[in-house]
């Protein structure tokens, strides 16, 4: 039990420490000097039509005007999923905010694989939940991320999706999108990667000039108006692939735009419900582009008693509204091929909770393995001297535990050995 408790606290101390440093680089890019990806083709109504293509920009997408536009608000949660930050996300989710089909609101949450228990992952996904990929290590420095090659990059998001796949038991094809650790993203290698790999979506790329009004989800078949505020950017073309964008978030009081809401550090309660609340009406007063409150739930942790009462509050008053619906990342990219109005939206098959059945729910659990890895687990450090910038073993340091329905396997899974064999 001591270790486990050991354990516990790390996997506590990686949470708040992945969420500082996103946090701190999200305050600065505001400050950053950006400009458009430019080179490739203009995108126009000509040559980009939906489903397939849509075009950057601040415009809804069907002809549709903003009032004719359900405001979609999307809750995301990057990192580890584990007993810590599930005990805050199981009150959001268990029923009590709902859309106006009276279906629960759905979250997107981006996992990367140490210290994350795969019986909740699978229990969330069960609950129609969207669970998407964010890389197997979430390693450090961010620079590795930016200069990484494409076969590492392969290695870190094919790798992770065949960790869902086989501890979390969520099949390949749901997992439809990824978000890079620290939104340090890796241009066209990158990019390239995901598309190989099959993902339907991207979503590290801020925007702060595209803020009021709020800027669309796109794809990246032609050339993007979007600034490029954390280089490298993708300059190829990308057919089909979308970009979800994190809109700026602004704050009166400190003057600064964040891209993760954790960035902001409240007050008071009151302080951090009307930071969120003014953002969300930026969006619902203007055009209604997807409002995503994106988030590590260490926030909860670092400001105890302040901010998840605050988002409860907001998720509250959404609840109540009928034209705001609460949905999942890839449930938005659903609208966004087919949109559809206010009055058609009710009825709009991706958004409800009749059928499809919903995915199996894991096992009993009672019946979960609480796998233990001692000693020479296989994790791995990084030698960044120069052209060597490669994973090595690190030794006998570590130990960790990993709960699944699946058998346990017989190595930690890790970087270049993601089945744990």
């Amino acid at each position: 039990m001591a270790e486990r408790a050991k354990w516990l606290t790390a996997c506590l101390h990686v949470c708040l420490l992945h969420a500082a440093s996103v946090a701190a680089r999200s305050a600065r890019q505001d400050a950053l000097s950006s400009s458009p990806v430019v080179g490739l083709e203009p995108c126009t109504a000509a040559n980009c039509k939906l489903p397939k293509c849509f075009c950057s920009g601040t415009a809804p997408p069907g002809g549709l005007t903003p009032k004719q536009v359900p405001q979609i608000v999307m809750l995301t949660f990057d990192d580890n999923v584990n007993a810590q930050v599930y005990s805050f996300q199981k009150e959001i989710l268990n029923g009590q905010f709902r859309n106006p089909n009276g279906c629960p609101m759905t979250a997107t949450f981006y996992v990367c694989h140490e210290y994350t228990d795969y019986y909740t992952v699978q229990l969330l996904h069960s609950q129609r939940n969207e669970i998407a990929d964010h890389s197997i290590t979430h390693r450090t420095p961010t620079t590795w991320w930016a200069n990484a090659s494409a076969a590492e990059w392969q290695n870190e998001v094919g790798g992770m999706r065949t960790i869902l796949e086989m501890f979390g038991n969520i099949p390949g094809k749901d997992v439809h999108g990824f978000r890079a650790p620290f939104l340090q993203t890796g241009g066209d290698r990158e990019f390239g990667v995901l598309q190989e790999l099959g993902f339907e979506y991207e979503s590290s790329m801020p925007t702060c000039k595209y803020r009021d009004p709020p800027m669309y989800p796109y794809t990246l078949d032609y050339a993007s108006t979007e600034e490029c505020m954390v280089p490298p950017c993708p300059k190829n073309s990308y057919p089909g692939l979308w970009e979800v964008p994190l809109v700026g978030l602004e704050s009166e009081r400190t003057g600064q735009c964040y891209s993760m809401v954790d960035a902001f550090t409240p007050t008071s309660v009151e302080d951090a419900y009307a930071f969120l609340s003014a953002n969300f009406r930026r969006h619902y007063e203007t055009n209604r582009a997807p409002f995503g409150i994106f988030m590590h739930a260490a926030w909860f942790l670092q400001h105890p008693n302040v901010s998840f009462p605050a988002l409860e509050r907001l998720l509250g008053e959404l609840a109540a509204m009928d034209d705001v619906w609460m949905v999942s990342v890839a449930q938005m990219l659903d609208w966004m091929r087919q949109p559809q109005s206010l009055e058609t939206v009710k009825t709009f098959a991706p958004f409800a909770c009749s059928g499809p059945a919903p995915p199996p729910a894991p096992c009993a659990e009672s019946a979960a393995n609480n796998c233990h890895f001692a000693g020479d687990t296989g994790r791995l450090c990084a030698d960044y001297g120069g052209a060597k910038r490669r994973p090595m073993p690190c030794g006998a340091r570590e130990e960790h535990y990993m709960r699944t329905c699946s058998p346990c396997p017989a190595k930690y899974p890790w970087y270049g050995n993601p089945e744990g064999k």
